[in-house]
């Protein structure tokens, strides 16, 4: 209230009627206020936004990692049933992909430690399974296709496969469910940023009304003083 006295001397100085002035000055205030919601509503949105990708590149990790462990055993069942090297290329293929896609789900996972401890619990799995086929590959080369089909029909490995699958589908409905959240967030932070658009557009259509009736008032006013 004392800034208010304070400016309405200023404001005679300058040639401004201090009702006018001061309307105006409310004019900018709000304008300055209506431009920060609106970057604010952006950011949120920005963040949601960049939320939903981190969830879908999550769960595209996870099949990855499915897909490389997969491309593993039928590069292993195509050495041991034809004792062709060219299987093997497959096989390797995937043993390059995999560490590199636990790390990727690692990294992609940090901020939920839910997940992390999941990527901690499946890594023994997937390394007991790889030496499952390591072994079924090396007795095939070194003691032939029976020797090699022997420790297939044993089936040792299938347990840690199956241990595998359920690890990363459980972490794939976890990382779905938090994408759904994070979608409807989403949705509700363009609501807030749609009405909030609106309303500031409506409440600046009126103040602009308000402050025009004041200058014409205004101008009335000096007319009849002259």
């Amino acid at each position: 209230m004392d800034e208010a006295k304070k400016a309405i001397p200023l404001l005679r100085k300058i040639g401004l009627d201090p009702v006018v002035g001061l309307g105006l000055t409310g004019v900018l205030l709000f304008f300055v206020l209506s431009a920060l919601v609106a970057y604010l509503n952006l950011q949120t949105l920005q963040e949601d936004t960049q939320k939903i990708i981190q969830s879908h590149d999550v769960i595209v990790a996870f099949d990855g990692l499915l897909s490389s462990m997969q491309d593993a055993e039928t590069g292993q069942r195509g050495y041991l049933l034809t004792g062709n090297d060219k299987y093997l290329e497959r096989y390797h293929s995937a043993l390059s992909a995999i560490p590199s896609g636990i790390a990727a789900i690692a990294q992609l996972t940090a901020h939920n430690p839910v997940q992390q401890r999941r990527t901690t619990d499946l890594k023994p799995h997937v390394e007991a399974r790889l030496a499952r086929l390591k072994e079924a590959i090396d007795l095939r080369r070194d003691r032939g296709q029976e020797a090699g089909a022997a420790i297939v029909d044993l089936d040792r490995g299938k347990f840690e496969m199956d241990a595998v699958r359920a690890g990363l589908s459980a972490m794939a409905q976890t990382e779905s469910e938090l994408r759904e959240k994070r979608v409807a967030e989403m949705n509700d932070a363009y609501r807030t940023a749609l009405a909030s658009g609106i309303l500031s557009g409506l409440l600046g259509i009126a103040v602009t009304f308000f402050v025009g009736f004041l200058i014409r008032r205004s101008t009335l006013a000096r007319r009849r003083d002259e």
